[in-house]
């Protein structure tokens, strides 16, 4: 049974069609696999759902990496990104991942969200 906190760590994020391409023509040990399995690993995926008309691959997932979400409170929406670090000792190469919150914005007016839509947006 999944921990309580955990249904509740909901993330968006994108992964663009060429990386998930290269991901599926390299296979495991290949290194776009070596570079998104660990991230991939640690979200349990929802949903992912094509974006043809920005040619990425939108997912939908549970993990640690993601804040809590609030029951009725839009599921928010992470930028990930991956930094090569090489081994000193071996040589050998290793990717570490950031999940970063994107700031929402208003659908109306465009302006950043802090809790509810600006005072200058007049959506309707």
């Amino acid at each position: 049974m999944m921990e309580r906190g955990l249904r509740q760590r909901l993330g968006r994020f994108n992964i663009s069609g060429e990386v998930v391409c290269l991901m599926m023509a390299d296979g495991p040990g290949g290194q776009t696999w070596d570079m998104l399995q660990p991230f991939l690993s640690r979200v349990f995926i929802l949903s992912a759902d094509r974006k043809m008309c920005r040619d990425d691959v939108q997912y939908i997932g549970m993990s640690d990496l993601f804040d809590e979400v609030e029951e009725g409170e839009t599921i928010p929406e992470y930028e990930v990104t991956f930094d090569t670090v090489e081994d000193p000792e071996s040589g050998s190469h290793k990717y570490e991942l950031k999940a970063v919150r994107r700031a929402q914005r208003c659908s109306a007016c465009g302006q950043e969200l802090t809790e509810k839509p600006p005072a200058s947006c007049v959506t309707g």
